[in-house]
Parts: structure tokens; sequence; C-alpha cells
């Protein structure tokens, strides 16, 4: 397994489709964006076990709904509260992240 180290900051573009292009090297992947409309969500790369990802997701002036595509296993999709910020940690495991916490309205 190859040493995984460090936090590297992503800034991925909003869109329909999100993707995070994930730093493979990175022991976490911490990711940011406001979301301007409803969005899906992708990764591109194959973490590595016990690699870490979070998204920090700010909301504009509407409420808005994301959901989790490639790479990502979540519980269900993120309603967003208008003009607030949501939080989503996945840890890796078998080349998928899996959500193992959020909160909503920060």
């Amino acid at each position: 397994m190859a040493a995984i180290g460090g936090c590297v900051v992503l800034t991925p573009t909003s869109g329909t489709t999100v993707t995070v292009a994930i730093d493979i090297s990175a022991r976490l992947n911490l990711a940011t964006w406001t979301a301007g409309q409803t969005e899906t969500v992708n990764i591109s790369g194959i973490p590595s076990d016990g690699q870490e990802l979070v998204f920090i997701i700010t909301n504009d002036t509407t409420s808005r709904t994301i959901t989790m595509g490639v790479g990502l296993k979540a519980l269900s999709t993120i309603a967003g509260v208008v003009n607030k910020k949501s939080t989503i940690r996945f840890i890796a495991s078998g080349g998928i992240f899996y959500e193992n916490s959020r909160v909503v309205g920060l």
C-alpha cells in the first residue's frame, strides 16, 4: 500500500454535474464549492483504503439538492439550506468513498 499523507484543498466547478478530481496521494481531500443549482457529484480517481474525502458545500439563495454519483456511496441526497453550508465526510474502502457523517445547515 502506498503511503498517504497530507491534505489537499480542491475547488471543483459548480454545475449540474460536479466532478471532484481527487489527489490519490493525499490522506485527506477537502473539496469546497458553492452550489448554484441542483447537482450530482462524481469522483475522478480511485481512492486508497482509508483515504478521506470531505465536502463543504455552500448553498446560494435557493435550497439545492445534491446527489452523490460515481465513486460515492451516501445515505441519501443532501437537501441544502438557503445561505448555509453542508459538510459530508467519506472514507474509502475498495475504491469507493462511503459516507460516515454529515451536517446540514451550518
